[in-house]
C-alpha cells in the first residue's frame, strides 16, 4: 500500500513538471483572435511628435479697412406703409429729387441709396439701381434719363433700364437739348457737350473761372451755363464761341431755367 502511494506521488510530480513552462516545453502563450473593428488597421497611440498641428493663419492676409465714404444700409424687408390719405409711398433713403417724364408715363425718384422708376398711373416700380443720386433729368422725348451721383453722370434708356454711358463729373445736374440729341454738364470749370447719338464728346467749352453747377439749353444750338464765379455764359454750340456773359449776381449760380418761349 505504501508503495502504491509513493508511485502515485511520483507520477503526479512528473505531470506537474511537464506542464510547467520551460525551454523545451510547449509555450503557454495564446494568440488572441483578431477583434473586428470599423477600420482594417488600428493606428498607434499618438505621441507628442505625431500629434497634428493646426495650420497658422497667414499674417499678410489683407484685412478690410473702413473708408471715409459712408455705406448706406437698407433694413429689409421694406414695407411701404402708406399714411392715411396717401396714394403710395415711393423711394427709399433720403429723397433728393422727384421728376416726372415729359410724356407723363414715368416718375423718377433720386435718393441717397439709389434711384427708382415708377409707372406714374399706378406707382408700381418699373426698375431701379443702387446709384446714389443727387439730380435726375429726363430728355424731352422721355427716352433717356441722366443721373448725377457721387462724381459721375450716367445715361439710361428709360424703357429698358439699360445703362448707355458713364461720365466722370462733379455733382452737377445735366441738361438735354430740346431735340434730345445732346447732353451738357459741368466738369470742373468747363462745360462738356456730349453727343448721345454718336457717343462722344462734341465740345469742351472753356470760359468759367470756377466750377459749373448749372447748364440749360436755350435751343438746340444755344447753351447757358452758370458757375461759382457768379456768371452766366451763353454759348453758340455751332462755333463754340461765347455769345454773351451775364454778370452782377453776388452769389454762385447753381440752377438755371429757361422760359418756354426761349
Amino acid at each position: 500500500m505504501r508503495n502504491a502511494k509513493l508511485t502515485f506521488l511520483m507520477i503526479l510530480c512528473v505531470l506537474l513538471v511537464g506542464c510547467a513552462p520551460g525551454d523545451d516545453g510547449v509555450s503557454t502563450e495564446t494568440v488572441d483572435a483578431p477583434v473586428a473593428t470599423e477600420s482594417a488597421t488600428v493606428s498607434p497611440e499618438p505621441t507628442e511628435t505625431d500629434a497634428p498641428t493646426l495650420a497658422s493663419v497667414p499674417t499678410d492676409t489683407p484685412v478690410p479697412t473702413p473708408t471715409d465714404t459712408p455705406i448706406p444700409v437698407i433694413t429689409l424687408p421694406y414695407t411701404p406703409q402708406v399714411p392715411e390719405g396717401a396714394v403710395a409711398r415711393i423711394g427709399m433713403g433720403y429723397i433728393n429729387e422727384v421728376t416726372p417724364s415729359p410724356d407723363g408715363r414715368y416718375l423718377a425718384v433720386g435718393t441717397s441709396i439709389g434711384f427708382f422708376i415708377y409707372e406714374l398711373d399706378t406707382f408700381e416700380e418699373v426698375w431701379s439701381t443702387d446709384q446714389s443720386t443727387y439730380y435726375i433729368a429726363f430728355s424731352p422725348n422721355s427716352r433717356y434719363l441722366a443721373v448725377s451721383g457721387y462724381g459721375i453722370h450716367t445715361l439710361w434708356e428709360v424703357e429698358t433700364g439699360e445703362l448707355l454711358q458713364t461720365f466722370e463729373s462733379d455733382y452737377n445736374k445735366a441738361a438735354f437739348s430740346p431735340d434730345s440729341s445732346r447732353l451738357a454738364y459741368g466738369s470742373g470749370s468747363n462745360v462738356v457737350v456730349w453727343s448721345i447719338q454718336d457717343g462722344y464728346i462734341e465740345e469742351t467749352l472753356e470760359g468759367h473761372t470756377g466750377s459749373v453747377p448749372a447748364t440749360a439749353f436755350v435751343n438746340n444750338t444755344l447753351l447757358a451755363s452758370g458757375g461759382e464765379d457768379n456768371r452766366v455764359i451763353l454759348w453758340d454750340l455751332t462755333s463754340g464761341e461765347i455769345v454773351r456773359t451775364l454778370e452782377g449776381d453776388q452769389n454762385a449760380i447753381h440752377f438755371l431755367a429757361m422760359s418756354p418761349d426761349d
